[in-house]
Order: structure tokens, then C-alpha cells, then sequence
């Protein structure tokens, strides 16, 4: 045995030798590096140029700085985001995305430029701080696959890049469509550009074998290509928001391999569906949303057998859904809301099994929602809002057990909401706001147990609010403006996960408890306002801590405000307690709010000083409204730098006194600046002249003197001054002169001491609405140059000292949009203007449908309230409000002569016609019975003659008849309308009789006497009627807004109105809740 194991002994040494040869070798081979020097010190050489950021990744789900293990001395190819080929060591696949890198990427000197053996290329989601990107990556001409998205690379797109025709995928896109159905999410932007279609055309002409391009929100800005068209191997196509223009290449669809075609947000984009398309078509995402594409969806859409995803939503495409849209049987998004479609969808569409979501609104669908949803088991998103669906609420609802989103608001919907429903366990938004829904809140939408958002607001609800289980996971509760009545349910107090309470605009009455609030600690929006809440603020409220947003306007609150632990927020921006009984003075402890915004005090009984040291620490606050209440000054003297945001000023209608310069000064940004219905004294301070902004300054209704600052002529932003019923003196300032003055469209410098002669300047008013020049001592004759004013409505010149004849028109439209001229107690003469009659186009539009009547507003500022005080029978009238179907021609107390023209009766559209205490000879017109809307006519102390036509008998709107002291006779008109006009009427007519004068017809006349001529400077009310009234109203049938005016009814209109109008301007919340989502268009 021992002779054999010898005779073998070589060999089998031989064979060991072998052996340990080959692991030695195979040893040291191991231990040799695989990655190239060279590359291996560039990749370094990058890692120098970052910082780990996390905001850099910040999109990324999963994100870490890959290249913590880049170390120096160690294999390259061992690091994360690094792969080598196994052969030669190159470095061929390099992948950053989502590492954390913050820091700039030098174009020309880029350390990345030595791995020319790259086949993929991944930077995706860091921050490369507007680098603009190498053009040596286009000599990586092995590379695959290149994304460069969402990395915050800015500048042209090299054309380098064209050299890879190696191109699988390309992605250096900035935006992304998130898989939610809450649509688009703007995130980290990449600001690459191409200038041109040319420019994108030579990018990809190489590019034949790319499946994947996206250029999200690469400005191309102009058409696509048709080289486009080329790339058949193409499956993925986004080109998000590039801004392309004109038609699209129909062929777009007809690509052979493209699956995911999405052209969102190109609004000038323009293109039709194609009426065809293959069978065979792998098409399974189309999203043509925000582009002006146009047209109905074609039948073919059926064609499109692996159609997934649907998006044509903010279109322009019109017409029905076709029934052909439910043969779609693997369409799970469809999204066609804010476009011109209309009629009823399909009934084919509800049975689409794979339905996730479904967007119809902003459109004009009609109809009953299908109450067919029992085989949509997977349906999670449902909005319908803003169409015109009837019905009832769709009780099929109940079996949608997946559903998160239910959004049916803004329709027509009526009747009682059902009284249980059992499957919708999965819900958390329910908006069923804006409908007709009537009957009591049932206890389901309030026990839902998934439930965060619940919008039950604009309905007719009625009844108490129902308890809230405690459980409830409530953040958002909107049900205002409904007809519920009751206290607050106070579980609603338990709700802890709360964020925003809405209650607004209801009958809900009862004190709240002082510790109410206390529980609710993440409540940030409180809305109250508009109920019969009464007794005082709950304190707890000052103790919630992420308050920003605290409405409990127009309640029955008193007491008062208690701000002890307002020191505490630091969020709180709006407070709004408005049209309250709250008392005593402005709480110093508000003052430490730094952050608040907008404080709405107004119309309460708060009294006292302000004192200014304490305001001026609001340095944020742009809204301040303290009217209506019954502070007396201000401490301190104002700075001029007091306030340096404040953009809206009220302080009108308090017991302000002193000197105006003892008022704030207001800042550079002020734009509304009112101190109206005070007791301030001195003049008007040259400061007002220097607000660039300034657009509203109301100083009416004080005991201001001297002369009006010339300066104010010089603003051309300045639209509304309201100066009126004050001491000023001197001449009007040259308002308008050339170029500046061209925003003015409301001035108001009645019933002060002002002399001399109309400025000429202000036929360069074109905006001019309302120019009203009353009770002053004006001395001119009539202004027949301002006939060409384009947009005046409202003329007022009474009581001045203005003469001469009217004269005749330049033209055919003088004062063509009048509706209110006022000339009266003045010393015109000649006769009465009946050219001008024919001119004023505005009165003879005869529109009785309440429809079309709107306010007198200013054309950009539809917030702002007139006041105009006319005469009429006697009476001072004072039009707060007034509609543009409201129509007053006033030519009382002059010397007009002559007849009445017959022309006065194509002022079909007059309101009120005054021409008493003037010399008008002749018999009265029958044309007068023309003017149907006639509710006052005053034509007495004149020397009109003969009979009163008995076509006025015809006038049934008119309320108010003067014809008395005059020479009329014969029998008086019998009708329902003249039977009411008392015996005073027709006084000082001896030659009249009848109804209701006691002298029957028949009897001797006896002679006229001269009817005399009122001396102005009687007192027209004691010998009318010995009213006291300041203002009355003559009936609805012109719109006339006014009436017995009673405590704060009109100026609470106009201040809520203003302080609704500001609140928009400065970028209040519409729906104060940003979780509502409304049209995208």
C-alpha cells in the first residue's frame, strides 16, 4: 500500500501546486480594486461642490446622503449610487437621486465630464442651485437612461444632448401629477428652456429609440414638432406646461407604441379628439387638462380598449359625454370638470366597475344624480359641484364603502337629506354646501367615523344642530348660512382635532359659556358671525393659542372685550367683532398681537381714546375699521410712520374731535381713508397729496375749513373725494387737469362755502360717475362742456348761483348715460332745455325687470355707497343706495319760460320730474303720460293753463302730484291712482273742481289769481308739510333704495360692503378655508 501511495506522490503533490496557484491568483485578483483611478478622483472631486440638505430632497419618500460612504482609498464601484462594469471598471451607472445634495454644478469644469463611459445618469430631486447643465454630458454617447428632474438646473437645454442616440429615457421635467384625484402639485422647478420648436426638433431627431421623454415645464413656447411624430418607439410622452402653442399634430394619438400621453397646462395649445382611432391603440393615460382644446368627445373614445386615466378637465370642449365613454371598461380616473359640457351624462358611464374618481363639476350637467351606484365598489372620489343636477340627495351613496370624497355643492339639489345612511365608513370630506336642501341636520353626516370635512353651508336647513359623537374626527365644519336655530350644541366643543367652525349666518341664539373653547386646542378658524348669540365673549377663546381667524360680527355680544391672554397668540391675524353691544374702551392687550392683519371694531358702543403708542406696534395690521362707535380723539401725536401697511381706515361716525392733523397720518400704502361724521375742526393737511396709493378719502360731514389742498388735483389714482357738508372755502382745485386725475369717479364737494367758477379741468374726467357741486356758492353758467363726459351718471348743482339759458347740445349724445340731474334753485333762464330731453338716452330705456337693476357703483370699486340729497316736493331726500333704473330730472326754483316741451315724453324711464317755482306758461303735455315709471311730478307754482289731461289718469306708479298754484281748471281725473292724492295737490287752481276738492264741477268759476313765485329763501318744508323727516321714499317700482332712515341701517350696508370688498383686495380667504377647492380654470 505504502510502494503505491510513493507512486502517486508526485502527482498528487502536482495537483495541490495547481490548486494553491489558482486561489492565490484568484486571491489577489479579489483584492484588487475594480474602479479606475482616474474616475475615482473625479467622483470625489464632485463630492466636494455639495452640502446634505434635507429641504434638497424634500419630494423624495425615500432619501439619504449616498455619498457619506465616497471615501477616499476605498473601491469606487463598492459606493452607494455607483456601478462599474465587471470587466474593464468603468464607471457606467451613476445614481444621486434623491440624495440630499445642495450646491452648484459648474458647467464647463465638471469633474463628471471623465466618466464618458456613463450609461445611466440619475441627479433626480436634489438642488444644484440653478446650475445649468454640462454640455459634456452629450458626450456620454453609451448613455441609456438620463433624468435630471426636479433638481433645480436652470438655463438652455445644451444642444450637446442631441448627440445621444443611445437614448432610452430622458427626464428632466420639474412638475408631477400626483396619484390622488386632488390634481396638480407645483414642486421643486427646474427652469430649462428651448425657445423653439426648432430648438426642440434638433434635441430629439436623434433620439430613434427613446420610449421615455418628459419635459415638464421646459419652455419651448411653440409648437410641437412633427419630428416628433418619428419617435415610434415612444411610450411615454409628458410635456406639462411647456408652453406650446397653436394645433397639435393629430398624429399624437396615432403613435403605435405611446401609452402615457399628458399635455397639461398649455393654455394656448389648440387641438380637436380625433374622430378615430386604432383598436389596437395602448393608450391607457390621456391628460388634456388646461390646454384650448375644443370640440365634443368623439364616439371613437371607446375605440381606446386599455384607456386607464382621462383627464379633460379646464378645457373648452362642449357637447355631451357619449354613451360610447362607457364601453371603456379599465377607466378608473376620469376627470372632465370646468368645461361647456352639458345635458345629462350617460347612464352607461355610472356602470364603469373600475371607476376610482370622477370629476364633472364646473360645468352645465342637468338632471337627477344616478342613485345607481351599488357596483361601484372602488369609487373613492366623486365631485359633481357647480352643474345644475335636481333631485334629492342620492341614497345609493350609502353602498359606495370606498369613498373618501363626496363633493355634490353648487347644485340644485332639494328636499331633506336621508335620514340614515350606514356605508359610508371610509368618507372624510362631504361638501353638500350651495343646494336647496331642506328639513333638520340628520345625526349621520355628524357620526361618520372617518369624516374631517363636513359642508352643509347655503341650504335651507332648519332645526337645532344635532350632538356630535365625541369620537368624531371633525377638523372642518361649515354649515352657515342655513335657518338653524338654537344654542351651539356643546358637544361640538368636544370635537379636539377641530380646525375651523363655521356657524355663520344663522338663527342660533344663547350665551356661550364662558370655558367653551377650552378643550378645543388645534382651532384656528372661528366664524359666529351673523346669529343671536348674546351675552359676553367666552374667554376661552383668548386661551386658544393656533387661532388665526376669529369672526362674532353681528351678534347680540356685550360686556367687555376681555383680551387678558391675547398675548399668547401669535397667529391671530383677523378679528372681526363688528355690529355688537360691546362697550367700554379698545383693550390694550390687543396691541400685543404683532401678527394680526385685519381688526374690524366697528358699530359698537366702544368709547374712549386710542392711544396711538399701542397701535403702532401693529406693524402687519392693513385693515382698521372703528366706525360707527363713540371714541372721542387719539393720545399722543401721531407719527407719520405710524401704521406702514395699514391700507383701510374707518373711523367715520364716532365723537371724534380737535383738529384733523390730531388723526393718524396715514401711510404710503393706504388706499381707503375715511373720517367721516366726526366733530374735527381745521383744515385739510397738504399730507393727503402725497399717497401714491390713496383712492377713497371721505372727510364729509365735520366742521372742516379753509380751501381745498390744490395738490389733490395732482393724484391720478384717487377715485373717490367725498368732502361734503363742511366749511370749505375758496375755489374747486383744476380736478383732472390733463393726464392726472384720470382715475376720479365720484366727487363730492356739496354743501360747503365754495366760489367761483366750475373748473374747466373737469371735462378731463372720463371715468367721472358722479359729480355733485350742491349748496355751495358756485357763480358760472350751465356746463355744457362736460356733456361729453363718457360714464356721468349722477349731476347735481343745485342751490348756487349759477344763470344764463341752457342752450342747445353739441351733439346727439350729451349727458347720454345720465340718470340723476339736479339744476334746481339756481337763476337759469330761457326756456326749458328740450334738445337736451332727446340727448339724455339713459331715461329713455324703460326696464321694469328687477333682473337687470344693479347699483350705481364705481366701475372697479363695486363696494362704494353714494349719497346724493335731492329735493323733491318739498322734501330733502337723501339717495344712499341707488339703482341705475332710478331716473330724477330737477329744473325746480329758476326762471325757466315758455311751455313744457312735448319732448319730456320720450323720457320713458323718469322716476321723478320736477319743474315747480318757475314761469312755465302753456297747457300741460299729454305726452307726459309716456312716462309710465313716473312716480313723482311736481309741476306746481308755475302758469300753466287749462285742463289736467285725463291720459295722466293712466300713470299707475305715480305716488306723489303737485300741480297746485297754477291756472289749470276743469274737473280733476278720476282713477285708483288719482283718488289718492290729497285736496293739496291742485291748491290755488280756482278754476279746477272735483274729487277730492270740495267743489263739485258745475259751479261759477271764480278768476284765477297769479300763482306766486316761492322766494328761495322760505322754507320749503313748513310750506309744504311740516315734515321733519330727512328721508322718504317713493316706492319700489324705480328701485329707489331709500327710506325713513332709523338708527345704522344704511351705513351698516355700506360698511359691511366695504369691509367685504377690502377683505378680497387684500387676499382674505374667499371661502376663508383653504381645504375648499373651487374651479382650477
Amino acid at each position: 500500500m505504502m510502494m503505491r501511495f510513493l507512486k502517486l506522490f508526485p502527482s498528487i503533490m502536482f495537483l495541490l501546486l495547481v490548486y494553491f496557484s489558482f486561489a492565490l491568483a484568484n486571491s489577489s485578483s479579489s483584492l484588487r480594486q475594480l474602479c479606475l483611478s482616474d474616475e475615482n478622483r473625479a467622483l470625489l472631486q464632485f463630492r466636494q461642490l455639495f452640502l446634505f440638505d434635507l429641504n434638497a430632497s424634500r419630494w423624495c419618500y425615500r432619501k439619504y446622503a449616498k455619498m457619506v460612504s465616497w471615501k477616499e482609498g476605498t473601491d469606487c464601484c463598492r459606493w452607494d449610487g455607483i456601478a462599474c462594469d465587471a470587466i474593464t471598471g468603468h464607471v457606467i451607472g451613476l445614481d444621486l437621486s434623491c440624495s440630499l445634495l445642495h450646491g452648484t454644478i459648474y458647467s464647463h469644469n465638471c469633474s463628471l465630464c471623465h466618466l464618458s463611459h456613463l450609461q445611466s445618469l440619475n441627479l433626480a430631486f436634489n438642488d444644484f442651485n440653478n446650475s445649468r447643465i454640462p454640455p459634456c454630458f452629450g458626450s456620454f454617447t453609451s448613455l441609456i437612461h438620463l433624468n435630471l428632474s426636479y433638481s433645480n438646473f436652470s438655463g438652455e437645454i445644451p444642444p450637446q444632448l442631441s448627440h445621444l442616440s443611445k437614448l432610452v429615457s430622458l427626464d428632466i421635467s420639474s412638475f408631477f401629477l400626483t396619484p390622488r384625484c386632488g390634481r396638480f402639485f407645483h414642486n421643486f422647478s427646474n427652469d430649462y428652456n428651448l425657445h423653439s420648436a426648432s430648438s426642440l426638433e434638433r434635441l430629439i431627431h436623434n433620439f430613434t429609440q427613446l420610449r421615455h421623454l418628459n419635459l415638464d415645464e421646459v419652455s419651448v413656447n411653440s409648437i410641437i414638432p412633427k419630428s416628433l411624430m418619428n419617435l415610434s418607439a415612444l411610450n411615454y410622452l409628458s410635456l406639462w406646461d411647456c408652453g406650446l402653442q397653436n394645433k397639435i399634430p393629430a398624429d399624437i394619438f396615432h403613435l403605435p407604441n405611446l401609452q402615457h400621453l399628458d399635455l397639461t397646462f398649455n393654455p394656448k395649445l389648440i387641438g380637436k379628439l380625433p374622430e378615430f382611432f386604432n383598436d389596437s391603440s395602448p393608450l391607457r393615460l390621456v391628460s388634456l387638462a388646461a390646454t384650448n382644446f375644443y370640440g365634443e368627445i368623439p364616439n371613437a373614445i371607446a375605440q381606446l380598449k386599455s384607456l386607464e386615466y382621462l383627464d379633460l378637465g379646464s378645457a373648452n370642449f362642449s357637447g355631451c359625454i357619449p354613451e360610447s365613454l362607457g364601453n371603456n371598461s379599465k377607466l378608473s380616473v376620469l376627470f372632465l370638470d370646468n368645461n361647456h359640457f352639458g345635458g345629462e351624462p350617460p347612464s352607461s358611464l355610472w356602470r364603469i366597475e373600475t371607476l376610482t374618481g370622477i370629476s364633472l363639476s364646473l360645468n352645465t350637467f342637468e338632471g337627477q344624480i344616478p342613485n345607481n351606484f351599488s357596483t361601484h365598489g372602488v369609487l373613492s372620489y366623486l365631485e359633481l359641484f357647480d352643474n345644475s343636477f335636481t333631485g334629492q340627495f342620492p341614497h345609493s351613496i350609502d353602498n359606495l364603502a370606498q369613498l373618501q370624497y363626496l363633493d355634490l355643492s353648487h347644485n340644485k339639489l332639494s328636499g331633506p337629506l336621508p335620514s340614515q345612511v350606514f356605508g359610508l365608513s371610509n368618507l372624510t370630506h362631504l361638501d353638500i354646501g350651495n343646494n336647496f336642501l331642506n328639513g333638520t341636520i340628520p345625526s349621520w353626516p355628524l357620526t361618520l367615523p372617518s369624516l374631517k370635512e363636513l359642508w352643509l353651508d347655503g341650504n335651507q336647513l332648519t332645526g337645532s344642530i344635532n350632538q356630535l359623537h365625541t369620537s368624531s374626527k371633525l377638523q372642518s365644519i361649515s354649515s352657515s348660512n342655513n335657518n338653524l336655530r338654537g344654542p351651539i350644541p356643546t358637544s361640538i366643543f368636544n370635537l379636539r382635532d377641530l380646525i375651523a367652525l363655521d356657524l355663520s349666518s344663522n338663527n342660533l341664539s344663547g350665551i356661550i359659556k364662558l370655558d367653551s373653547f377650552s378643550k378645543l386646542r388645534h382651532l384656528q378658524y372661528i366664524f359666529l358671525s351673523n346669529n343671536n348669540l348674546c351675552g359676553p365673549i367666552p374667554t376661552s377663546i383668548f386661551n386658544l393659542r393656533d387661532l388665526i381667524e376669529l369672526d362674532l360680527s353681528s351678534n347680540n355680544l356685550s360686556g367687555i372685550i376681555k383680551l387678558d391672554s391675547y398675548s399668547k397668540h401669535r397667529q391671530l391675524r383677523y378679528i372681526s367683532l363688528s355690529n355688537n353691544n360691546l362697550c367700554g374702551p379698545i383693550p390694550t392687550s390687543i396691541f400685543s398681537l404683532r401678527e394680526l392683519v385685519q381688526l374690524d371694531l366697528s358699530s359698537n358702543n366702544l368709547s374712549g381714546t386710542m392711544k396711538l403708542d399701542s397701535f403702532s406696534k401693529l406693524r402687519s395690521l392693513n385693515y382698521l375699521n372703528l366706525s360707527h362707535n363713540s371714541l372721542t380723539g387719539f393720545q399722543l401725536i401721531p407719527t407719520s410712520n405710524m401704521w406702514p401697511s395699514l391700507v383701510f381706515l374707518d373711523l367715520n361716525s364716532n365723537k371724534l374731535q380737535g383738529s384733523l392733523g390730531s388723526l393718524p397720518i396715514p401711510s404710503e400704502t393706504i388706499m381707503y381713508y375715511s373720517v367721516a361724521n366726526n366733530q374735527l375742526t381745521g383744515e385739510i393737511s397738504p399730507c393727503f397729496c402725497n399717497k401714491s396709493n390713496l383712492e377713497f378719502l371721505d372727510l364729509s360731514n365735520n366742521n372742516l375749513k379753509g380751501a381745498i389742498p390744490s395738490c389733490l388735483s395732482n393724484s391720478s389714482i384717487l377715485s373717490v373725494l367725498n368732502l361734503q357738508h363742511n366749511a370749505l372755502d375758496g375755489a374747486i382745485p383744476r380736478m383732472c387737469s390733463q393726464a392726472n386725475g384720470i382715475s376720479l369717479e365720484t366727487l363730492d364737494l356739496s354743501y360747503n362755502q365754495l366760489q367761483g367758477q366750475l373748473p374747466r379741468s373737469l371735462a378731463h374726467c372720463k371715468f367721472l360717475q358722479l359729480l355733485n357741486l350742491g349748496n355751495n356758492m358756485l357763480v358760472d353758467t350751465f356746463p355744457t362742456w362736460l356733456a361729453t363726459l363718457p360714464k356721468l351718471q349722477v349731476l347735481v348743482l343745485r342751490h348756487n348761483r349759477l344763470h344764463g339759458s341752457i342752450g342747445k347740445p353739441r351733439s346727439e349724445v350729451a349727458f347720454a348715460k345720465l340718470n340723476i340731474i339736479d339744476i334746481s334753485d339756481n337763476n337759469f333762464t330761457g326756456t326749458l332745455p328740450s334738445d337736451y330731453f332727446k340727448s339724455w338716452h339713459s331715461m329713455t330705456a324703460n326696464d321694469r325687470n328687477r333682473s337687470n337693476w344693479k347699483f350705481l357703483t364705481m366701475s372697479s370699486r363695486r363696494f362704494y355707497s353714494y349719497t346724493v340729497t335731492l329735493i323733491d316736493k318739498g322734501l330733502e331726500m337723501e339717495l344712499v343706495k341707488i339703482l341705475n333704473t332710478f331716473k330724477v330730472v330737477d329744473l325746480s326754483n329758476n326762471n325757466f319760460q315758455g311751455e313744457i316741451p312735448k319732448s319730456i315724453g320720450q323720457l320713458k324711464a323718469l322716476c321723478a320730474l320736477n319743474f315747480s317755482n318757475n314761469h312755465l306758461t302753456g297747457s300741460i303735455p299729454t305726452e307726459l303720460a309716456k312716462l309710465k315709471n313716473l312716480e313723482s311730478l311736481d309741476l306746481a307754482r308755475n302758469n300753466l293753463s287749462g285742463i289736467i289731461p285725463p291720459e295722466l289718469a293712466s300713470l299707475t306708479f305715480l305716488e306723489v302730484l303737485d300741480l297746485s298754484h297754477n291756472h289749470l281748471e276743469g274737473s280733476i281725473p278720476r282713477s285708483r291712482q288719482f283718488d289718492t292724492f290729497p285736496n293739496t295737490s291742485y291748491l290755488g287752481n280756482p278754476g279746477l273742481c272735483g274729487f277730492p276738492l270740495s267743489k263739485p264741477c258745475g259751479e261759477t268759476e271764480v278768476t284765477p289769481q297769479p300763482s306766486p313765485k316761492l322766494d328761495q329763501t322760505q322754507n320749503l318744508e313748513s310750506i309744504i308739510y311740516d315734515f321733519d323727516w330727512k328721508v322718504v321714499s317713493i316706492g319700489y317700482g324705480c328701485g329707489m333704495a331709500v327710506g325713513v332712515i332709523m338708527g345704522n341701517y344704511i351705513y351698516n350696508w355700506k360698511q359691511e360692503a366695504i369691509a367685504r370688498f377690502f377683505r378680497v383686495r387684500l387676499g382674505r380667504h374667499s371661502k376663508r378655508l383653504s381645504t375648499r377647492r373651487r374651479g382650477r380654470k
